[in-house]
C-alpha cells in the first residue's frame, strides 16, 4: 500500500473513532465546498473594495511568500479531487487553503479601512454592556491580580486559530469530512462579515476607552488588550498608508472574531465523545479570555457568536442533495446533531 494510503486510513480512523452513523438518509443533505469557494471569491472582494475606496497601498512583495502557498494548497485539493483516488486527503489542502486565503483577504481589509476614520463607537458598546449588566474593567482588574489565570488565558486566546486549524485538518480525515468544509465556511463568513463591520463601525477597545491603569496592565501578560494599538492608531492617523504583511496583525475588537472562531471549533466537535466536553470548556474559557487579552466589551462577545450562529443557518441554505465535494454518500449531515452519536466503547 503507497504511503499516501496508510496515512488516510490512518488519519481516517482516529477522526472517527466512537463515532457511528445513526439515521442517514440514503441521499445526505449536505452542502458542497463550492459555497465555501463563492464566500472567499466575495470576501476577496470586499478587500479589493475597501483597499480601492480607502487609498490603501499593499506591499505585495511580503505577501508572494504566503499566496503562494495557499494557491499551492489549492492546486493539491483540486488535483486529488480530479485523481478521485484519495478522497480521504482531498478535504484538508482545500480547507486549510480556503481559510488562509480568507483571513489574509480580511487582514489586508481591516488594516486599509483604519484609513477611512469612522467614528469611533465606543461609547456605545460601554452603554451597551451596562445594560447587559457586564463590567469589563472589573473583569480585568480580577484576571490582573491572578498572573497565573491571567497567562493561562493568554495560552488559550492565542490557541483559537491554531485549535480551529487542527480540528478542521482532523475531521477532513473522517466520517465527519463535510464538518471541515462547515468550519471553512463559518470562518470565511464570520471573518468577512466581522471586518466589513468593523470597517465601518471600528472601536478602539476597553482598555483605552476606560483608561486601564498601568499597575493593571502590569499584571497582564505583555500586549494584553494593547497589542494592537500601535498599529490602530497609526493607520487612523494616517501615519502609516502601506500595509506590509510583516505588520499585520488583528484590528477588529467589535465583534469579536476569537469568540465566533471558537464557537466554530466547538460546534465541529459537538458529539464527538470525550472531545466535546474538552471543546466546550475550551470555548467558554477563550471568551473569558478576549475581555482582558484582546481589549473586548461583552457585546462583542454577543454579536460575535450572532454571527456564528447566522453562519450555520446559511450554511444550512446553502444545502444540496448532490454528493459534497469529498464526502461519500454515508457520510452524516452537515448541520444535524443527530446523525452522529457517541458509541461507549466501541471502535472501529
Amino acid at each position: 500500500m503507497p504511503m499516501s494510503g496508510y496515512l488516510s486510513k490512518a488519519l481516517n480512523r482516529f477522526a472517527t473513532k466512537n463515532v457511528k452513523i445513526t439515521g442517514a438518509s440514503p441521499t445526505p443533505i449536505t452542502y458542497s465546498s463550492s459555497a465555501v469557494w463563492i464566500a472567499c471569491l466575495i470576501s476577496t472582494a470586499f478587500t479589493v473594495l475597501v483597499t480601492l475606496l480607502t487609498g490603501g497601498r499593499v506591499v505585495w512583495a511580503g505577501f508572494v511568500l504566503p499566496m503562494a502557498i495557499i494557491a499551492t494548497l489549492a492546486a493539491v485539493h483540486y488535483a486529488i479531487r480530479l485523481r478521485n483516488k484519495t478522497p480521504e486527503l482531498e478535504c484538508a489542502p482545500g480547507v486549510v487553503a480556503a481559510i488562509s486565503w480568507s483571513g489574509l483577504m480580511v487582514l489586508i481589509a481591516t488594516f486599509a479601512g483604519l484609513r477611512a476614520d469612522n467614528p469611533l463607537i465606543d461609547s456605545a458598546l460601554a452603554r451597551s454592556d451596562s445594560l447587559l449588566g457586564f463590567n469589563a474593567p472589573w473583569l480585568i482588574g480580577v484576571i490582573s491580580g491572578h498572573p497565573t489565570v491571567a497567562a493561562m488565558l493568554s495560552f488559550l486566546y492565542h490557541t483559537t486559530i491554531p485549535g480551529l486549524l487542527a480540528t478542521a485538518i482532523i475531521l477532513s480525515f473522517g466520517r465527519l469530512r463535510q464538518r471541515s468544509w462547515d468550519i471553512a465556511f463559518s470562518f470565511v463568513f464570520c471573518s468577512t462579515v466581522c471586518g466589513a463591520i468593523s470597517v465601518i463601525f471600528p472601536a478602539e477597545g476597553t482598555f483605552p476607552y476606560y483608561n486601564i491603569a498601568p499597575d493593571i496592565i502590569a499584571g497582564l501578560p505583555r500586549g494584553a488588550g494593547t497589542y494592537y494599538m500601535p498599529v490602530f492608531e497609526s493607520f487612523r492617523s494616517g501615519v502609516s498608508t502601506m500595509i506590509d504583511f510583516d505588520r499585520l496583525t488583528g484590528v477588529v475588537t467589535f465583534p469579536s472574531f476569537h469568540g465566533a472562531t471558537a464557537l466554530m471549533t466547538a460546534f465541529a466537535l459537538r458529539d464527538v465523545r470525550w472531545v466535546a466536553p474538552v471543546a466546550w470548556a475550551w470555548c467558554i474559557l477563550v471568551h473569558i479570555s478576549t475581555i482582558p487579552m484582546g481589549g473586548h466589551y461583552g457585546t462583542d462577545l454577543f454579536v460575535g457568536g450572532l454571527l456564528w450562529a447566522i453562519s450555520v443557518w446559511f450554511a444550512a441554505l446553502a444545502t444540496t442533495r448532490l454528493r459534497p465535494a469529498c464526502a461519500p454518500p454515508q457520510d452524516v449531515h452537515a448541520f444535524s446533531g443527530l446523525d452522529v452519536q457517541p458509541v461507549r466503547g466501541e471502535a472501529e
